[in-house]
This record gives structure tokens, sequence and C-alpha cells, in this order.
């Protein structure tokens, strides 16, 4: 076979199989979302003239929307009705003999600028250590946070509790911060 037919061939051997590999797919359009706001809201039945036409709008769009117009108005006229409060807490432990040993893991929030204080009560804890972003303070017979500004606070302490042991039954008794959402977990190594 002759050099000139076999480069030709090899030649057009590639060119068709370059032409067969199918191009890239094109990338999908981006889909515009469509936002109308109608201002007034309170003249919205005049701008929609029947009843048969509406707004749409996601709840949670709704409420960022409104709360940017309305809330920061109202919470600069009045002081929060607190200076905090304990948002969440989480306890988690074991008892060793008579001794419970439980991890607590708080979350607060701080609602006034510059310092303030909750009062967690709970004097009867005895606690071990402690890890805060604020300041634990015992004072009046009991516990609290002193908050140097508004914002979120954490607090890691170790308690210790005395488990005591009557006929048929033993007894933990912890005077625990209030809170709305608290988790406590108990590894208790006993039989019944």
């Amino acid at each position: 076979m002759n050099l000139t037919r076999l480069a030709t061939l090899w030649l057009a051997l590639t060119a068709f199989t370059f032409a067969q590999t199918p191009a890239p797919p094109k990338p999908a359009p981006t889909p515009t979302t469509e936002q109308t706001i109608y201002v007034p809201f309170d003249k919205l039945e005049q701008v929609f003239e029947n009843q048969e036409r509406g707004v749409f709008l996601p709840y949670r769009e709704f409420l960022e929307m409104w709360n940017k117009l309305n809330l920061p108005e109202k919470l600069k006229e009045k002081e929060p009705p607190v200076e905090g409060v304990l948002a969440s807490a989480f306890y988690g432990g074991k008892v060793t003999g008579d001794v419970a040993e439980i991890k607590a893991r708080l979350g607060f929030e701080a609602l006034r600028d510059g310092w303030s204080r909750l009062a967690l009560g709970a004097g009867e804890l005895s606690i071990a250590e402690t890890k805060s972003t604020a300041l634990l303070n015992f004072a009046d017979g009991g516990y609290e946070m002193l908050f140097p500004k508004k914002g979120t606070y954490e607090l890691e302490a170790t308690l210790y509790g005395r488990v005591v042991r009557e006929t048929g039954r033993s007894t933990l008794r912890f005077k625990l911060p209030r809170t709305a959402v608290s988790q406590f977990d108990l590894v208790i190594p006993d039989k019944g």
C-alpha cells in the first residue's frame, strides 16, 4: 500500500472519530424569579380591582420584610421586659457510687445593651469548674450570669450531686435553672 494512501486513510478515520464525539451539553438557563411588591399594602383591593387576584409570597420572606419595616422601631421604643434569658440547657452525666457528675452546657441571650444580669437561682448546686463567654457570679444565695453586652453566650460547667439511697429507692435532687428548652441524660449503672 502506498504511504500517501495510508496517511489519507488515517486522517479520514481520525476526522470521522472526532466528528462522532458529541458536543458538551449547554448549561441550563438559570430560572429567573419575578418579584413584584405592591406598596402601600393597605390599598391592595384597589390595586387588584377584584377578589380573583392576589399576591403570593413565601411566609419567611413576608416576615423578613415585615420585621425590617416594623420591628426595629418598636424595639427602639421599648426596653425588653427582662435583661436576658436562658435559651437552652443540656445536661449529661453518670452516677458513680453515691455521686452524680453532670456536664452542663447552657445557652444564654442577653437582651440589653451594656452590662446586664440574669439570676439563675440554684444556689444549692455544687459547681466544680466552669468555662463561659460571660461571667458567673454567686450573689444573694444563688448564681447569676453577668453579660457585658447584648448577644449570645454559653456556659459549660461540671456539677456534682449526692445520690441518697433508701430502702428500695435512690434519689438525686438537683435544683436546676429553669429554661424553655432542656435535655437531661443520666447514666445509672445500678440494676433496677
